[in-house]
């Protein structure tokens, strides 16, 4: 697993830059350290994912280093206080180039979140491309 740098760290918050090619917490079916497991064990004290990135993205990650952070920001991301930015590299721009993605999101069994249409949690993503280069587009 490759190192993980940590951007931010005090008491009670841990914020670090996961790479690509690591689950952060266990899935069905799947085996191995998670990010979660390799943070608590190298901190020397157990750290709580308070969000999820896809095990082939990269971004910022924040985790809880006790209960009482970890409460606070599940209340904060469930109410939808905090705001989360990605950039995207498309190999297309996308038409539109700008809009709104409403859709709905199940966990399964298997621990994958799928798009359904009926039922699971409401999620919106507004889109906009910012920046073109050949073929490819970057997307906020």
């Amino acid at each position: 697993m490759p190192d993980i740098p940590v951007l931010f760290r005090n008491d009670d918050l841990l914020i670090v830059d996961k790479p690509a090619g690591i689950l952060v917490v266990p899935a069905p079916g799947r085996r191995g350290e998670t990010l979660t497991d390799r943070l608590s064990r190298e901190s020397g004290a157990r750290v709580f994912a308070v969000h999820r990135l896809d095990e082939d993205t990269t971004g910022v990650m924040v985790f809880a280093r006790n209960d009482t952070a970890r409460a606070e920001l599940e209340e904060r991301f469930r109410a939808h206080k905090i705001e989360r930015d990605y950039l995207a590299l498309l190999s297309a721009t996308p038409s539109p180039p700008a809009g709104r993605i409403e859709s709905n999101l199940l966990e399964g069994d298997d621990g994958i979140v799928r798009v359904v249409p009926r039922g699971g949690q409401r999620a919106v993503t507004h889109y906009r491309a910012i920046g073109k280069r050949g073929r490819c587009c970057l997307v906020h």
